[in-house]
């Protein structure tokens, strides 16, 4: 009986009881993924700190949510990497715009454009990082994020790397705000390089909007062919996003979200 009872989960009075426990708390999803030896070694306080709700946070709070479909009980495997890069989100009328402006852009050879919901504005990409650096990751942004101040931003026209000509990336540029988004990055490459150990970006920063890549040769077209007006949107904060790719498209999953709150000065606009 009592090795039936250890593999059943309990007696049901006790499953009961932590049915209930479950049922009446909100924990943090990235708080439900560290393990159980380093959950215990938190103090109350620091668990308490990761609570929100789920969603975008309010200014001054970071929020979490789940990376993944899996039950509370099945524990990752041992050495799991996820892929990460941090990115400010676009409002879902700027990004219904650029799928717009993208359909009418004459253009020679396939491409494959970035789905709507897709669309982000890049601010560091971090590549595979181990699951256990979640924490520290999380420590350099909310570190980062209180050094910042929100701003405005605006698109403003269409470009490619390396060229029109002959594109693999063919993106949205940013007129105002383009300061502001690149001290953001260079902060944000300088601390998770500090705190974590990631290798610093070699190439110089240049805020852009990937609308979409060749699927296959690099593709032509004139960035002149069309005229994209400018479009503002403010910039309030960055998110933690981690990316699954998958023979349909990456898969993008935002773990944490974080509000700029620092002073106007010489990060801000």
């Amino acid at each position: 009986m009592r090795g039936r009872r250890r593999r059943d989960g309990g007696c049901a009075a006790q499953r009961g009881r932590r049915a209930r426990g479950r049922a009446g708390r909100r924990a943090s999803h990235l708080y439900r993924i560290w393990s159980r030896r380093r959950r215990d070694r938190c103090g109350t306080q620091h668990a308490a700190d990761l609570l929100a709700g789920p969603g975008r946070s309010e200014r001054g709070q970071r929020s979490w949510s789940r990376s993944d479909g899996r039950p509370h009980s099945q524990p990752r495997r041992p050495g799991t990497r996820v892929r990460l890069f941090v990115a400010v989100a676009l409002p879902q009328k700027l990004r219904e715009f650029l799928r717009q402006a993208v359909r009418e852009l004459p253009h020679r050879g396939r491409v494959r454009w970035t789905k709507p919901e897709n669309l982000h504005l890049t601010l560091k990409f971090l590549g595979e990082v181990p699951e256990g650096s979640l924490e520290e990751v999380a420590a350099a942004l909310e570190e980062v994020r209180r050094r910042h101040a929100p701003f405005e931003a605006a698109v403003s026209g269409l470009g490619a790397f390396p060229a029109p000509r002959r594109a693999r990336v063919v993106w949205a540029g940013i007129s105002e705000g383009a300061g502001p988004l690149a001290a953001l990055a260079a902060d944000l490459d300088e601390t998770l390089h500090r705190r974590t150990g990631l290798e610093r970006e070699q190439r110089e920063y240049r805020a852009h909007i990937t609308l979409g890549r060749p699927a296959g040769r690099p593709v032509s077209f004139d960035p002149e062919a069309i005229s994209i007006p400018e479009r503002r949107f403010r910039v309030e904060g960055f998110d933690l996003m981690r990316s699954v790719l998958k023979p349909g498209g990456p898969v993008y999953t935002p773990l944490g979200s974080f509000a700029l709150e620092g002073d106007q000065g010489p990060h801000g606009h």
